[in-house]
């Protein structure tokens, strides 16, 4: 899906998202078993420094950059193949269970809480008029209501590559 320049420009910050027409209630090339994992996901804070910590780790780890680049793991529209191509970099793994996470986990994040946090922004700018299916009410509540908080946690995240 995204590259977050090492988690993968936060895994490519949803590269479908990037695409999604505003109607559109699923992930571009998810499969329904991977909206409704999404969906069925639950954000915490606790998971947000996890996760926060994790994709920190794999932005300082040029190892861990370069292997996901090389493995293309922005071009996964599926969990199922994000999962297979991430396990291709063990350092990139090694980051994230460090983390206390499991890699298909940070995946399920960055899709609920990149495109969650980016929702929630076109949402109150009235750019879009409902949350799309696989952000579940639960979620953009949390989100919604943790926004100031999110905001500084991410936006390291958001770096440029160099």
């Amino acid at each position: 899906m995204f590259t977050l320049n090492a988690t993968v420009r936060c895994i490519a910050l949803i590269t479908s998202i990037a695409t999604l027409p505003m109607a559109v209630p699923t992930l571009q090339g998810s499969t329904p078993a991977d909206d409704k994992e999404m969906r069925d996901y639950r954000l915490t804070m606790d998971k947000v420094q996890k996760y926060v910590a994790a994709a920190t780790a794999m932005q300082a780890d040029a190892k861990s950059s370069q292997c996901l680049k090389e493995n293309d793991v922005s071009a996964t529209p599926t969990l199922d193949a994000f999962e297979k191509k991430f396990n291709n970099c063990p350092s990139a793994v090694a980051h994230v269970k460090d983390a206390g996470l499991a890699p298909r986990e940070m995946m399920v994040m960055t899709a609920v809480l990149v495109g969650g946090v980016m929702m929630a922004g076109m949402k109150k700018a009235g750019q879009l008029p409902k949350y799309p299916a696989f952000i579940s009410p639960e979620n953009a509540a949390f989100i919604e209501k943790n926004a100031e908080k999110l905001a500084p946690m991410l936006q390291p995240l958001m770096k440029p590559e160099k």
